[in-house]
């Protein structure tokens, strides 16, 4: 998220199919919540919006909820 180029327009917002995004004092704020689904960042007027996922192998976060799954058994 680049806060700079953000205006708080909302669009994100309206966007986002699991509310992850808040507009808080004029800027976009994305939650733990977001899926990185790309929604948002194509709705940007401002291009303020840049994906980065939080896994460089996406099968890892697969791996991680298995095993926090199994860790509650």
């Amino acid at each position: 998220m680049n806060a700079d180029l953000c205006v708080g327009c909302g669009k994100c917002t309206s966007n986002c199919y699991i509310e992850a995004i808040d507009i808080v004092d004029d800027r976009a704020v994305i939650r733990d919540t977001c899926r990185v689904c790309g929604r948002c960042a194509m709705k940007c007027p401002k291009g303020a919006i840049v994906l980065k996922a939080r896994y460089a192998n996406p099968a890892e976060m697969v791996f991680e909820r298995i095993d926090a799954q199994i860790d509650n058994y």
